[in-house]
């Protein structure tokens, strides 16, 4: 039998482009440190962990920074990592931020006020002149809530949702708004802020997704949201996304320490 040989130039692309089918890639996300069961400072959480199983399912890994997330979105922003985690839509990513298809949960918007109060306050429309409305510095709500600037109501913001809760149960503000979702429910915020029986959830404002933004400034930032969405799609069918959430859901049930980290 006659022996084929092929030019050494032929048998060195064929396994370059063996290993490129079977090579794993690597991407550099920022993740938050302070967003309770869904991101801590440990690194672990329940976003951490959909962001890592979405990747692995199309055979990536993801690093993952965990920082503050202001300082994660503007490293975004700039190009620095191909993208953080977890963010709502907001005009100042316009060419700069792009969100993956799916959100990893959606949080609904709900408007606090004081237990006791007097007035009947069902929607931030309800807050007369004048009113002090706690947010969150830097939080991306709703537009609803952005609206609020347009109607002479003083905003004070602070660093945490925690606070809002401490400073609206005494007296110090008229009204907050907190994101709940899943895994951070309203009942668990009040004892976070031990502040139960003193605060009353009036209206949900509006609903919106939490997504993993990628950067359109980073070399790597579309390609990095194309595998995660790909990925994102696979453990949503086979299962592994709903898991997942009930992992968390009942570590975040559970009495004790768990519910307060």
């Amino acid at each position: 039998m006659q022996t084929v040989r092929y030019p050494l130039s032929i048998l060195f692309l064929s396994l370059l482009f063996s290993l490129s089918i079977d090579a794993k890639e690597t991407f550099v996300l920022g993740a938050e440190d302070q967003a309770g069961p869904w991101g801590r400072a440990d690194g672990t959480g329940c976003g951490n962990d959909i962001v890592k199983a979405a990747f692995a399912a199309v055979g990536d890994s993801v690093e993952l920074s965990i920082l503050p997330y202001v300082r994660a979105k503007k490293m975004a922003i700039d190009g620095e990592i191909a993208g953080c985690f977890s963010m709502s839509w907001m005009t100042e990513f316009k060419n700069k931020i792009i969100f993956a298809a799916k959100p990893l949960y959606h949080v609904e918007v709900t408007l606090l006020a004081r237990h006791g109060d007097t007035m009947k306050i069902a929607s931030l429309a309800d807050l007369p002149p004048g009113s002090i409305l706690g947010l969150v510095k830097d939080y991306e709500y709703h537009p609803e809530v952005r609206m609020t600037d347009n109607r002479n109501i003083i905003i004070e913001e602070v660093a945490s949702e925690e606070q809002n809760l401490k400073k609206l149960a005494a007296g110090r503000i008229r009204a907050t708004v907190v994101c709940c979702d899943p895994l951070k429910s309203f009942s668990l915020l009040l004892k976070q802020a031990d502040v139960e029986g003193k605060v009353d959830s009036n209206a949900v404002v509006g609903r919106q997704g939490s997504y993993v933004g990628f950067s359109l400034r980073n070399p790597r930032g579309m390609r990095a949201k194309e595998h995660f969405d790909r990925g994102m799609a696979i453990i949503i069918n086979n299962g592994i996304y709903g898991s997942i959430l009930k992992t968390w859901l009942s570590k975040c049930n559970r009495p004790g320490k768990e519910d307060r980290q």
